[in-house]
């Protein structure tokens, strides 16, 4: 098989444990132009020595994103003109691709070569089917939505157990939210006092 030749150069340029996930490999494997290549680290101190090594080479900064992702933030630079996220989620290219939502992005490349892929990727991608896989990666509802959308405008079908399970998923993180929010309200120290004029 013949690897995305872009991530293995960069992968291997900042030489540290790092791997490629998502929808940069689904652009390869149909055939299409990237968009932007995300690339994962085990844990913030090599994604911090692989900024640093980013800056030092001279490539450039584009952006900081410290919301909206579950696991955390992403940092953006620009290489070679295109934009690569730089961000931690998961420990492995494993712990990655099992927070993704959809089976159609469960596929990561590591710095050594080797492709990690659930089961149904490649029967999925051919099908264009949108299976929903559980996974939550981003907090932004509006996010999620726009990300159902892209897939569905590019000719993908998801079906009506899968896009319920998904809705559902939407539906308990509201939820969630909302009970973090009241949790916190109740930590307000309220008083009442009338005053007489």
């Amino acid at each position: 098989m013949d690897y995305p030749e872009d991530s293995m150069v960069l992968m291997r340029e900042l030489d540290v444990p790092c791997w490629t996930a998502g929808g940069y490999l689904l652009d390869y494997f149909t055939n299409n132009p990237w968009r932007d290549m995300d690339i994962f680290f085990p844990d913030n101190d090599t994604m911090l020595e692989a900024i640093n090594r980013m800056k030092s080479s001279g490539y450039e900064l584009i952006d900081i994103f410290d919301h909206n992702i579950i696991k955390g933030g992403a940092i953006v630079f620009k290489w070679r003109g295109r934009l690569v996220d730089f961000m931690v989620n998961g420990a492995s290219p494993e712990e990655t691709i099992r927070t993704f939502d959809f089976t159609v992005c469960c596929c990561s490349l590591d710095s050594e070569g080797e492709l990690v892929f659930h089961k149904e990727y490649f029967d999925h991608i051919d099908k264009r089917r949108l299976e929903y896989t559980g996974g939550v990666m981003y907090s932004d509802i509006q996010q999620r939505l726009k990300r159902l959308k892209r897939y569905i405008l590019k000719g993908y079908g998801i079906d009506q157990g899968n896009i319920v399970c998904w809705i559902d998923s939407i539906m308990k993180q509201q939820d969630q939210i909302f009970a973090n929010t009241v949790k916190y309200a109740n930590k307000f120290d309220i008083r009442r006092r009338s005053l007489k004029c």
